[in-house]
């Protein structure tokens, strides 16, 4: 292992991340299955670098979330997702505790996400629509948990703002920061 790998304990996985540019790779056994994370930069411009991490059990990817790391060392946590029959296991948290954990130590000040239910359905994502709310909820629990607050009165102002004028269907009543 270099100068610039890490290793941690997280959620009963075993998690080897190297800060050198090859993407963090996290594996472990969890009785007979085999779970890891995979990150991977998907997008890099002068303004921001998109970066998504899979999580894998017995080499299926059963969840993932991007995350956008913006100027001012502010990252965005979007596009959150664990499938249906993985939720309410514990993967999802173990991802985001994980994800927020090694973007706080690469020196974020601010992370941000915002909750917004959706689904996997075919090759695209859609929006909940039915128990909208109901999973909106939920997904607030988890961030909580996961140690997120909600974002003082300006931020969700200026997150309304810019959803406006993006045309972007989410409701910047409920965003968060950690």
């Amino acid at each position: 292992m270099n100068s610039k790998s890490k290793k941690f304990l997280l959620c009963g996985i075993f998690v080897l991340t190297n800060y050198g540019g090859i993407p963090l790779l996290a594996e472990a056994s969890l009785g007979a299955q085999k779970n890891y994370y995979v990150s991977q930069t998907v997008h890099k411009n002068w303004l921001s670098t998109t970066t998504k991490v899979a999580y894998y059990n017995n080499r299926k990817e059963i969840g993932h979330l991007y995350y956008e790391q913006l100027p001012l060392s502010i990252v965005v946590i979007h596009t959150f997702f664990v499938e249906p029959s993985y939720r309410n296991n514990g993967y999802g948290t173990c991802l985001l505790h994980m994800v927020c954990k090694e973007i706080k130590n690469g020196g974020a000040r601010m992370i941000v996400i915002q909750p917004g239910p959706f689904e996997h359905v075919g090759q695209e994502f859609k929006p909940v629509t039915t128990n909208r709310s109901e999973r909106l909820e939920q997904l607030v629990r988890l961030y909580t948990k996961v140690g997120f607050t909600v974002a003082p009165h300006i931020l969700r102002y200026l997150a309304a703002c810019v959803y406006k004028l993006a045309r972007l269907d989410e409701d910047a009543h409920y965003l968060m920061i950690q």
